[in-house]
């Protein structure tokens, strides 16, 4: 059986944090196998919560789920951060706009278990390798002076990134020649 255990179950809180994800009656099969039937729960701001069962029991499927990965066969996942979203599920099948993407703006990501850095690459490089529609994409433009001005706001996002990740002074480093820690740091959102 899938449990999730909050803080709050724990412990009452006497100032209650705002909540920043809320679950409700989520429910997942997989050709008639009941993987999930009606979680529901509330996530706040800065709650350790534990997520334990057995192979199978579905946490997996949770995660999927609240990552956007997975669309639930029915029930509401609400992202409670910036612009609040709510995606409902059931008869009509997926809600419009569910995805990683609207599960990132709304503040949940995932690490996963293998990480899969290029490990011939800089940490700098693999950061960078993320941005999308790069002139250097395009063999002409190596010789466009604006390609050299792209890349430099590149690399300079990118040790942005490291700094917040904790990885300040590493971006020349190989990524193979780092730690399991920091190579999974890079994997966040």
């Amino acid at each position: 059986m899938l449990q999730v255990t909050t803080a709050a179950d724990q412990k009452a809180d006497s100032q209650p944090r705002p909540v920043v994800l809320r679950a409700q009656g989520l429910c997942k099969a997989f050709e008639g196998n009941v993987v999930l039937d009606e979680v529901a729960f509330d996530l706040r701001r800065g709650e350790v919560v534990l997520l334990e069962g057995e192979n199978g029991s579905g946490k997996t499927t949770l995660l999927n789920i609240l990552s956007g990965f997975l669309a639930p066969d029915a029930g509401a996942v609400e992202y409670l951060v910036g612009n609040a979203q709510r995606f409902s599920f059931g008869r009509k099948g997926q809600s419009a706009g569910f995805s990683p993407m609207s599960a990132a703006r709304g503040g949940v990501g995932r690490a996963w278990q293998e990480v899969r850095l290029f490990g011939s690459l800089t940490l700098r490089e693999n950061v960078a390798v993320a941005v999308q529609n790069q002139l250097g994409e395009r063999p002409w433009s190596f010789v466009d002076p604006r390609t050299w001005m792209r890349e430099r706001t590149i690399r300079r996002a990118a040790d942005g990134w490291l700094e917040r990740l904790g990885l300040a002074g590493r971006a020349l480093s190989l990524a193979n020649a780092v730690s399991l820690g920091q190579s999974l740091r890079m994997g966040r959102p």
